[in-house]
């Protein structure tokens, strides 16, 4: 037991102190949401695009990530846009920190055309896995960020990762 007055409300006002300021970083948290603090980071000209043409497309942005200038751990991002046409295009950039701050370093975009069949099989995949009327919704994960729009049927679908992840990551495997 505490035997001086003294130190026992010191400590008991520094614990209820710490309690409140706990309560309040909880209460802030659940209020602004990782996803509005994280996707600050994030220009607004990143949003998907509502493109008819556009099936399927995915923006990914992770902190912290290796990058290929080295380990010093740089912010990366990533676009994938699949057209109906079969047009896939890729793009690819990391931030990382120099001698003079952040730099960004944009890697050339890739342009490559899917097959019919490919096409096809990637059609039949979105609707046989019920993404389009499935509920997606979880919560997200710590510095990865991944956006999904889906564009098929009359449906236009954003999910965020990891929801819905197995049906997306089977859609991911025929588009690779």
């Amino acid at each position: 037991m505490i035997k001086n007055r003294k130190v026992f409300w010191a400590v008991f006002l520094t614990i209820m102190l710490l309690l409140f300021a706990g309560a309040i970083l909880i209460s802030l948290t659940n209020e602004w949401g990782y996803e509005k603090v994280f996707l600050s980071r994030i220009k607004q000209s990143d949003s998907i695009p509502i493109d008819p043409d556009l099936l399927y497309s995915s923006r990914t942005t992770i902190g912290l990530c290796r990058t290929r200038q080295g380990d010093e751990g740089g912010t990366c991002y990533s676009k994938a846009s699949l057209y109906f046409s079969g047009k896939l295009v890729t793009e690819w950039s990391e931030v990382v920190m120099g001698e003079d701050g952040e730099k960004r370093v944009t890697y050339p975009t890739v342009e490559k055309t899917l097959s019919k069949a490919t096409m096809d099989k990637i059609i039949k995949q979105i609707r046989d896995s019920g993404v389009l009327t499935k509920p997606c919704e979880v919560e997200l994960v710590m510095d990865y960020y991944v956006s999904y729009f889906i564009n098929l049927d009359g449906v236009q679908k954003e999910i965020k990762f990891p929801g819905c992840e197995a049906e997306l990551n089977a859609i991911n495997k025929l588009i690779e």
